[in-house]
């Protein structure tokens, strides 16, 4: 879930600003397929400790001159690791 604003409630029309909050996980077939060798994309050997992904991002772009802008990004990850499938 997020959210986002536009910069016209502070005078500055085209700015933005914006938040988003999600929770993710591998399913259990995927675990499994990582488990007996599968290949995933950036998610290691197979031999991971499977657990919840929790994110937090904010973001801030500024409208500098004639559609130059700057942005600015923070991000929070928790994970909560569980016991791996064996």
């Amino acid at each position: 879930m997020g959210s986002g604003l536009g910069g016209s409630r502070w005078r500055r029309p085209q700015d933005k600003l914006g938040s988003a909050f999600l929770s993710d996980a591998l399913s259990g077939d995927h675990r499994t397929y990582l488990a007996l060798g599968g290949l995933g994309f950036i998610l290691g050997d197979g031999a991971l400790n499977y657990g919840r992904e929790k994110i937090w991002e904010s973001y801030y772009n500024l409208h500098v001159w004639r559609g130059a802008c700057l942005g600015g990004d923070v991000q929070r990850i928790w994970d909560t690791t569980a016991t791996a499938v064996r």
